[in-house]
Parts: C-alpha cells; sequence; structure tokens
C-alpha cells in the first residue's frame, strides 16, 4: 500500500464518525454498558470510545466520559476506556 493510499484511508477512517454521527441515534452510556455486559456473558472484552462534535465544549467531553466511567465502576464487564477526545492541545493561558 502506498504511502498516500494509506493516508486517504486514515483520513476517511477520521472523518466517518463525523459524517455518520448526524444521521445515526446514539446510544448513549446505559446501552451502551448494556451492550458491553451481554458481550462479556459471551466471552467477549469490549472497548468504549466517544466521538464528540467537532464544536463540543471540554465541558462536555469530560461530563460524557464522567457518565460512562460511573457507570463501569458498577459492571463486571471487561471493558477498555479509551479517552481520545481528553487528548488536548496547547494549555489555555
Amino acid at each position: 500500500m502506498t504511502g498516500a493510499l494509506r493516508g486517504k484511508l486514515r483520513d476517511l477512517r477520521y472523518a466517518l464518525p463525523g459524517r455518520i454521527g448526524g444521521r445515526l441515534p446514539t446510544p448513549g452510556p446505559t446501552a451502551a454498558l448494556r451492550i458491553c455486559e451481554r458481550l462479556h456473558r459471551q466471552g467477549f472484552a469490549a472497548t468504549l470510545g466517544y466521538f464528540q462534535a467537532d464544536d463540543a465544549a471540554p465541558e462536555d467531553i469530560v461530563a460524557a466520559y464522567r457518565a460512562v466511567a460511573t457507570r463501569l465502576r458498577a459492571s463486571a464487564s471487561d471493558v477498555y476506556f479509551s479517552t481520545p477526545g481528553l487528548i488536548a492541545g496547547p494549555a489555555a493561558p
């Protein structure tokens, strides 16, 4: 695979959540944990991640992660919690 093709595929992969996010209903943290618990009973681990809107405020992102983390605490599921939305840019002055 050429570097240009790899770059194009990477760009498409990262654009996908934004393109379909407004068209599909989101399950929310409670439903996501139910799905993870069902997968756990079937012997699977899961990864949860949150794809925020491009214009989401940092406070909204933290609130979404906190809601999932609170529910994870009470769950017996084998879940990896991915937090790419919390990777910050330059520090605010």
